[in-house]
């Protein structure tokens, strides 16, 4: 009976996250959880293999973490390794959303006809819309944001930033900077500190002599900006190193719409592929 009462202390610090350390002090631990939504990517935590995501199983959660800073790697094959240092923080589960770039980024002509199996060619509807989306100036995604209040709904000044789940993104003053327009309870963490006891509603991406912005296909958490020397992927996640990838070399316009990202170079129209691929059109280097 003395024995029970002993262990029952034990188990409920347990339950909450302590554990007996290599000195048998007791310390509290933390959790991470890492999220990768395609299958085969490896997680690596401090460079031993710790998990791997599959179709069913994409988000990966690692518990009894002592509160110390961890190296996360994801590695999968074609694409260029993702890594991250993580600061587990006690009681609490920190978080970290990957992005994976092809080694060899490919492109998709956009033709302005194509050939059906007769033989006939017929105009390919993708091109114009393509052509439509390039003739659109940036400044067509204005939106004009209401405030809210008791006795007014009064329009404020118009804003030429793109908004995705609310998170929008600008150009202002050679800044690519990253606003969060939702409730403050669901501030995402890259706004906030370690142990989120202060979040902000702004935050610098990336800065320099910057043409376009837009969001990475299917992320709200990772751009798309374009330079005089190329394209480029950056993440708002700014815990170190922040993983900014080249897409694509040279002074080219971009444009994304419906998750597809498309290009324009000396009047020719591509899209950039996001899955890995051997092969690489020669119209535009890397």
């Amino acid at each position: 009976m003395a024995l029970f009462f002993v262990f029952i202390p034990v188990v409920l610090l347990y339950s909450i996250g302590y554990r007996l350390d290599k000195g048998f002090t007791l310390k509290s631990t933390g959790g991470l959880y890492v999220f990768y939504p395609e299958s085969g990517a490896k997680v690596y935590l401090n460079d031993e293999l710790t998990d791997q995501t599959s179709l069913f199983g994409r988000g990966i959660f690692i518990d009894n973490l002592q509160p110390i800073s961890y190296k996360v790697q994801i590695r999968k094959d074609g694409y260029i390794p993702w890594d991250k240092n993580v600061n587990v923080v006690e009681k609490k589960v920190v978080e970290a959303y990957p992005y994976l770039v092809p080694e060899v980024m490919s492109t998709s002509s956009v033709p302005k006809f194509v050939t059906l199996g007769s033989g006939a060619s017929v105009t390919n509807t993708l091109y114009g819309e393509v052509v439509k989306l390039f003739a659109t100036s940036t400044s067509s995604t204005m939106t004009l944001k209401k405030v809210l209040a008791s006795t007014s709904t009064a329009l404020v000044a118009p804003s030429t930033g793109i908004i995705r789940k609310d998170i929008e993104i600008d150009i202002v003053d050679k800044s690519v900077i990253a606003s969060w327009r939702g409730n403050i309870e669901s501030t995402p963490f890259y706004f906030c500190d370690a142990e989120r006891l202060v979040c902000d509603t702004e935050l610098k991406v990336t800065s320099g002599n910057l043409k376009h912005v837009d969001f990475y296909p299917g992320r709200n958490d990772v751009i798309i900006y374009s330079t005089k020397d190329g394209i480029y992927a950056t993440e708002l996640d700014q815990r170190p190193p922040v993983n900014t990838r080249k897409l694509i070399s040279g002074n080219l316009e971009f444009r994304e719409k419906d998750n597809r990202v498309f290009i324009k170079d000396k009047g020719n129209y591509f899209e950039l592929i996001f899955t890995a691929s051997t092969t690489l059109n020669n119209a535009i280097s890397i």
